[in-house]
């Protein structure tokens, strides 16, 4: 039996980055243009970052699931999964912009927000169930039959 929190964790990064990163964005472009109408916008640019980001949402919870699987300390699955954050980001917006740089900008705000959550929420690693040898398989019975009342 394996349990591990990979679903909830990788759901608590994208929608922290999802709800936040527009904020970063609004606030650079108050502070660059102060006549700027972005912060109106806000609810806008967070329902288009949800759609948009749906498909890294869902790479991001498989291969969280897969890299929390394996033997890593977890700071360096924390890495890997910040790598992997930051190619899916920027291959997003790479998608949605064509291929245009200006627009690559507004992928640097994500990036830093969905950093700060991979490394902001705790990743639990899966509990795996001991094999039993058949020496304690064994002793597993002869506790069980010591433990019965009915000698």
């Amino acid at each position: 039996m394996q349990t591990s929190n990979h679903f909830g964790y990788s759901t608590k990064v994208w929608l922290t980055s999802a709800f936040f990163a527009p904020f970063l964005i609004a606030l650079f472009f108050t502070i660059m243009e102060p006549q700027s109408e972005l912060i109106s916008m806000i609810p806008i640019i967070i329902g288009i970052g949800f759609v948009f980001s749906i498909p890294n949402w869902l790479l991001l919870i498989l291969f969280v699931w897969q890299i929390n699987r394996s033997n890593l300390p977890n700071e360096e699955k924390k890495t890997v999964i910040s790598f992997i954050a930051l190619f899916l980001t920027l291959g997003l917006f790479q998608f949605i912009s064509g291929g245009a740089s200006e627009a690559m900008g507004f992928a640097i705000p994500y990036i830093i927000v969905l950093i700060i959550g991979i490394w902001r929420y705790e990743l639990i690693p899966p509990i795996k169930e001991a094999k039993q040898s058949t020496i304690s398989k064994r002793v597993k019975v002869l506790e069980d039959i010591l433990d019965d009342e009915n000698y």
